[in-house]
């Protein structure tokens, strides 16, 4: 049910900015999206007690995020990176940086993530 960030945001908000119940414990969100629903007051603290494997196997630099210090609100899904992914034999040619993927035989061929965080900032890269 939550195909994009901002798609979510827009159905649910409405409830949530009326002190409305969602139907939801969870939500698996971007932790930009995280950070405004913190900010917003949308969420609740975690019991920790329930959840030893938090303190036990969280990833000491994913604990205190700028957004939740001390992760009272939030626990990481997953983590990584945004790569860039091409058919090296269909395209002819390796992609060596963020800037060639504006080349003009390209154009209306590339693709990017939906989320702001990543996608802004791969295209200020590209942009130089």
């Amino acid at each position: 049910e939550i195909n994009d960030n901002d798609e979510f945001f827009g159905k649910i908000s409405p409830a949530l900015m009326n002190h409305q119940q969602t139907g939801r414990d969870l939500i698996v969100i971007s932790d930009w999206m995280a950070a405004r629903f913190v900010r917003l007051g949308w969420v609740q603290e975690m019991d920790r007690a329930k959840q030893p494997n938090v303190a036990k196997y969280l990833d000491p630099q994913l604990r205190s995020p700028a957004f939740d210090e001390g992760r009272l609100h939030s626990v990481p899904w997953q983590s990584g990176i945004t790569g860039i992914a091409y058919n090296r034999k269909k395209l002819g040619r390796e992609i060596r940086s963020t800037g060639d993927l504006w080349a003009a035989d390209l154009r209306g061929r590339v693709t990017l993530l939906s989320g702001l965080d990543e996608s802004f900032a791969l295209l200020m890269q590209g942009n130089g």
